[in-house]
């Protein structure tokens, strides 16, 4: 400014010292603009960074909830069949007690009969020896039915198919009842 013919006054002081502290303020502004873009930069990369996380944990938990789905219908499936295996079981519980239950009447029915015939036994002393051989005979019958009776009672053999082996041989108690067809089919 001196060369140029120009005075160094106080207004020309002030001027240059406002334009030097201007140019202060822009660089600061400018230093700080730069920082502001590259803390945007910083927070578009986090914020990009967030997605990318989130939409992995997404497809995590969808898949988790599928196999989730998954296991609930297994379990379902599980608890289905172990309904059916318990009620195949019960059925197949009660066909056994019936069974013994029908052996057990077969065994005091032959019990019975074996009781009338020894008491025709001991009151038939006046009987001919005929008679008397042939009451022996049905009485060590009923005594080898009630023994497979008992045994078949104790190893939980069906009741109907021990009957009907007894019926074929001709062996079987006078007052054992006969088996119901709907029955002889179930066992």
């Amino acid at each position: 400014m001196k060369k140029t013919g120009f005075s160094e006054s106080v207004e020309t002081k002030q001027a240059v010292a406002q334009l030097q502290e201007a140019l202060g303020t822009i660089r600061i502004l400018q230093e700080s603009l730069q920082e502001a873009e590259a803390a945007n930069l910083e927070v578009d990369n986090l914020r990009s960074e967030l997605a990318d996380t989130m939409t992995g944990q997404l497809a995590k938990f969808e898949e988790v909830e599928e196999e989730k789905n998954k296991l609930k219908d297994e379990i379902l499936n599980l608890e289905t069949e172990i309904s059916l295996l318990r009620e195949s079981n019960s059925g197949a519980q009660v066909a056994q007690l019936k069974s013994s239950s029908d052996l057990q009447s077969q065994l005091v029915a032959s019990n019975q009969e074996i009781s009338a015939l020894r008491k025709r036994l001991s009151q038939s002393e006046e009987l001919g020896v005929g008679s008397l051989v042939q009451m022996e005979d049905e009485l060590a019958q009923l005594k080898n039915e009630n023994d497979e009776l008992r045994l078949a009672l104790q190893e939980g053999t069906p009741s109907n198919q021990l009957l009907e082996e007894l019926h074929a041989a001709g062996r079987c108690c006078a007052r054992a009842k006969p088996i119901p067809s709907s029955r002889k089919a179930k066992n």
